[in-house]
């Protein structure tokens, strides 16, 4: 697993959507309460995590997520555009935020696993 401060939005929703699939017990816990889900997966207080949303889509639907908009008169680099269309987070706070995050679950046996 990459050190996860390296990780991007989408190598972090890939985990958990695997996670999901695999362990029908987290994909409970996660619809029902995502940030306390993310709270007891990564040891991170929910209260120092970003605001958390989880939609299950369900078979014949699309979901759309809009990204928030850029300040006015901010353009995106090549490198960021890029990142943008693989599902990448690109925003240095965002980053800053999903950084401080470990995915060790507590006490859990297989540490930096979901």
């Amino acid at each position: 697993m990459p050190e996860f401060s390296t990780m991007t939005r989408h190598d972090i929703e890939t985990l958990v959507v695997q996670r999901a699939w695999d362990d029908e017990a987290f994909r409970a816990e996660l619809l029902a309460n995502p940030s306390a889900t993310f709270e007891k997966y990564s040891g991170v207080p929910a209260s120092q995590l970003p605001r958390i949303v989880v939609h299950e889509e369900q078979a014949g639907d699309w979901a759309f997520v809009l990204p928030a908009r850029p300040a006015a008169g901010a353009a995106l680099s090549d490198a960021e555009m890029q990142a943008v269309a693989g599902g990448a987070i690109t925003s240095a706070e965002q980053t800053k935020r999903y950084a401080a995050v470990s995915l060790n679950p507590i006490g859990g046996k297989n540490p930096g696993t979901w």
